[in-house]
């Protein structure tokens, strides 16, 4: 895709997947390389000494084949400079480096242009990083110019600089079409070994943009990625359907949240797409720079990995920079707390007892993920630990120093604090005299994080686990260990982490306030929801509330439904019905009960399934209330 930026060498800048979703994005050039070079002030040539070497701004040549030896790299390509990654940088941005001579600068004097040595003169590393990067940026644009002007030339028109432009433009935009097309559908038809679409986060921030101008080219590349998700993909009956993956993150700020700001086009845009397809979910820039503070005081926005697991805020001791793409996290246990509540009888005392025992226990096995991790060398996943997906590692080099310091997290997770609260106090914890106790059993995990980081200098985080086929577990764990009780246990599900129970009639802005300070206290991660009906012919409603959103809380989703029945061609909401002790779907207007011939669509927790649930999971979505 000619509108793609091509990747920087960048060490240790980019995510992949480790014992949690993570999903990879692009780091600026500035961070991502940080070539060792000074440029060369200009002196008179010494025929004595061998002169500096410099930039040359022309396309690198492709190598040519030859009958040299494998190992050999063909000369066109062979580039000398004082640091490898700046070298590579150069080459990237089409840049060839090679000896200047006197002539050569001579001529460049004389034609009153700029040499490549009073270009580069003086600037820092960072300067000339980005320059390189600059250079890149222009080459799509260069290219589709040159082809446009050759094909011109061949027709003998002239059509003139702001025909030319434009024809440039719609080709410009073709390309973008194109690459995120070809992007979606390669995801979306790519399966892992579990026979599961890969699990895809993309991360539109505006704010990642280094200057005005990159910011709007990401822009036009959002918009695209917007427009075709509103579009959908076509099933084996070649109607437009919701496709699960990639998932979609749009970052609320603001220079796109209100009407009159430059980019609020693209929040429209947005809601209509979240109205008809779910996605994308919303971050708000503000309240990231709020509350996720490093230790130099700087607040950051990034993306969480996955559907909701965050990274805590890290300073790279090297750089004294920042820094979050290329981290990862160790892995997650959870505690049921339902299980801890029951266990106590509902005796305060004993809860707070077996509350720290279940922790200890949940700390033993973290430490056996974290365990089962050192010692690992780098040569059992080159891509990850050597090539820079998580490190760039030496061959035969242990990946443990990767485990400590902040650089990787590890997870506490934690489920059924509705579930423990009514138990225990005989409300939900929605009601002001429950919430304290809600707020200090979040308190207690919190601590415990920071108590066992403080001793292992392993960073433990706090997780609001989504529970995807778990729930149904542990639902039926409880009911096997402690009967069916009213209100706790007498569903086929329990609550995911902090949420506000499905069943409960809450607004969506109630709703969104409320669960805004127990997600500040999941640090390791957590994602709040709201339901709504067809918003399609009412996105004031929707804009309002991610508005909302960004005025209050992290993270969060507006859940719809998005299905088509194969048989009749149904495209309203398909039921779930219970037939014979057991829930199924079922077409409202033909009757059809075949999973294989309908598509149906849902918020599962965090993301969008469309694969079908467990029968505890589908009694969760079957009893979701509307919020607005």
């Amino acid at each position: 895709m000619a509108t793609e930026k091509p990747n920087l060498p960048a060490p240790e800048e980019q995510v992949s997947p480790v014992a949690e979703d993570v999903q990879a994005a692009p780091e600026t050039a500035a961070d991502a390389v940080q070539p060792e070079l000074s440029a060369p002030a200009e002196t008179q040539a010494d025929p004595a000494q061998p002169r500096p070497k410099r930039a040359r701004i022309k396309p690198v040549a492709e190598p040519v084949e030859t009958e040299a030896d494998e190992d050999e790299a063909p000369a066109n390509v062979e580039v000398d400079f004082s640091d490898e990654d700046a070298a590579l940088a150069a080459r990237s941005a089409g840049l060839e480096l090679d000896e200047a001579t006197a002539e050569e600068d001579a001529a460049e004097r004389a034609a009153g242009e700029e040499s490549s040595e009073d270009r580069f003169a003086g600037k820092s590393k960072e300067e000339l990083v980005g320059l390189f990067a600059r250079m890149l940026e222009e080459q799509p644009v260069q290219s589709i110019r040159r082809d446009v002007e050759a094909e011109m030339q061949d027709l003998g028109i002239d059509p003139g600089e702001e025909k030319l432009s434009e024809i440039v433009e719609k080709r410009l935009r073709e390309e973008i079409k194109r690459g995120v097309q070809t992007i979606q559908y390669q995801v979306v038809t790519l399966m892992t070994t579990n026979g599961q679409a890969p699990f895809i986060t993309v991360f539109m921030y505006l704010g990642e943009a280094r200057n005005p101008q990159e910011k709007a080219d990401l822009a036009i590349i959002i918009e695209e990625t917007i427009r075709q998700r509103y579009q959908g993909v076509k099933n084996e009956a070649g109607v437009w359907i919701t496709p699960a993956f990639p998932k979609l993150i749009y970052v609320l700020e603001e220079d796109n949240i209100r009407p009159g700001t430059p980019y609020y086009y693209l929040t429209e845009l947005a809601a209509k797409c979240t109205a008809k397809r779910m996605v994308p979910d919303y971050i708000s820039e503000k309240k990231m720079l709020e509350l996720k503070v490093d230790k130099n005081g700087e607040g950051h926005c990034y993306t969480c990995m996955g559907c909701r697991s965050f990274l805590t805020p890290y300073v790279d001791p090297e750089t004294g920079k920042p820094k979050y793409y290329g981290r990862f996290n160790q892995g997650v246990v959870t505690i049921n707390l339902v299980d801890v509540a029951l266990s106590s009888g509902g005796d305060f005392d004993k809860f707070w007892q077996l509350f720290d025992e279940r922790l200890e226990l949940c700390h033993k096995a973290l430490m056996c993920r974290h365990n089962r991790l050192k010692g690992t060398l780098s040569d059992a996943a080159p891509i990850l630990w050597q090539y820079g997906a998580c490190a760039r590692l030496k061959k035969g080099e242990p990946i443990d120093k990767l485990l400590y310091d902040g650089y990787s997290t590890i997870s506490l997770g934690y489920a059924g604090l509705y579930e423990c609260v009514k138990y225990m106090t005989g409300k939900s914890h929605t009601d002001p005299s429950a919430t304290p106790f809600a707020l200090s059993i979040m308190q207690k995990m919190n601590d415990k994080c920071k108590e066992w980081k403080t001793a292992e200098n392993i960073d433990y985080s706090l997780y609001g686990t989504p529970l995807e086929s778990t729930t149904y577990k542990f639902a039926k764990c409880l009911q096997k260990r402690f009967g069916v009780i009213e209100g706790v246990t007498d569903k086929g599900y329990i609550t995911n982490s902090y949420h506000v129970h499905v069943t409960e009639k809450i607004d969506a802005f109630t709703k969104l306030k409320f669960e805004a300070q127990f997600q500040h206290l999941s640090p390791g991660g957590a994602i709040s929801y709201v339901e709504v009906p067809n918003m399609q012919q009412n996105l004031e409603a929707v804009l309002q509330v991610m508005k909302f959103i960004y005025d209050n809380i992290i993270y969060a989703e507006l859940n719809t439904k998005s299905d088509y029945c194969q048989v009749c061609g149904w495209d309203g909401e398909i039921d779930i019905v219970e037939e014979g002790g057991k829930l199924i779907w079922r077409c409202p207007k033909c009757g059809n009960t075949d999973q294989d011939k309908m598509n149906v669509a849902r918020r599962t927790c965090g993301y969008i399934g469309t694969q079908f649930w467990n029968q505890g999971r589908t009694q969760e979505i079957k009893e979701r209330v509307l919020h607005l």
